[in-house]
């Protein structure tokens, strides 16, 4: 398929890649104002307790955001976060629809380029689905996921590969319920500390850096980032 040529200026904000379908999907970061904040808020009303602990510390005014949008969609269409049909899915063979895969793979690779920047840090998702004590904890590897406080969460250290966020990425439905996916600076951690110890801390010493959520009935992604840069501290504390 012949490509369009896109403007120079443009080229750093589009992400193309080729879908197994055979057509070219162009996802653009849409920049979004104040008023999205809104939508990121309902989502933190529903979290856990410990999640809402270490947001509430988080000023969404001390950020920006944008969404994975495909490229030509209207800027109206663009605010309408709640409703799907924005990305395009494939038709199964039974005629429900296999929503493209692309924000996924966008999302995470641009995750794990702002977990390497940020470190030391942790990618940080709950599940709100699947109890610790539910037998479909058996099916999710030891590596990617934590008890804590009584929940059960996704994570990755600033080392993971790319195949892990985006394993936690599908692993957690950020539309429905509304997940959110964190990543939280630890300055003064040591490669060798533990999930465990980690998170008792993060209350008292994390920075969230980015807030991710669902948008557009799962369909792609919102994703809130501090503008504010964060000093490390003059010692280890974990």
């Amino acid at each position: 398929m012949r490509k369009t040529a896109l403007p120079a200026s443009k080229q750093s904000s589009l992400i193309e890649l080729r879908v197994e379908m055979g057509k070219t999907s162009v996802l653009r970061a849409v920049p979004v104002g104040d008023w999205a904040f809104s939508y990121i808020k309902r989502r933190i009303a529903v979290a856990s307790d410990y999640i809402r602990v270490l947001l509430n510390r988080c000023d969404l005014q001390e950020g920006k955001a944008f969404v994975y949008a495909p490229h030509g969609v209207a800027d109206e269409r663009v605010r309408e976060l709640e409703r799907g049909g924005v990305v395009e899915g494939s038709i199964r063979s039974d005629g429900s629809i296999e929503f493209s895969m692309v924000p996924v793979k966008v999302l995470a690779r641009y995750l794990l380029k702002q977990l390497h920047r940020n470190a030391p840090a942790i990618i940080l998702a709950e599940e709100l689905l699947c109890r610790p004590t539910d037998p479909c904890v058996e099916q999710i590897s030891p590596s990617i996921h934590v008890v804590h406080d009584g929940g059960l969460y996704y994570y990755a250290r600033d080392g993971a590969s790319l195949s892990r966020v985006e394993e936690i990425i599908r692993h957690v439905d950020l539309a429905y319920p509304p997940a959110l996916l964190l990543l939280v600076t630890m300055p003064g951690i040591r490669e060798e500390a533990t999930i465990s110890s980690i998170l008792p801390l993060l209350h008292s010493s994390g920075e969230i850096r980015f807030v991710v959520t669902g948008v557009y009935d799962g369909e792609s992604f919102l994703v809130w980032s501090r503008r504010r840069v964060i000093k490390s501290p003059e010692k280890d504390i974990v």
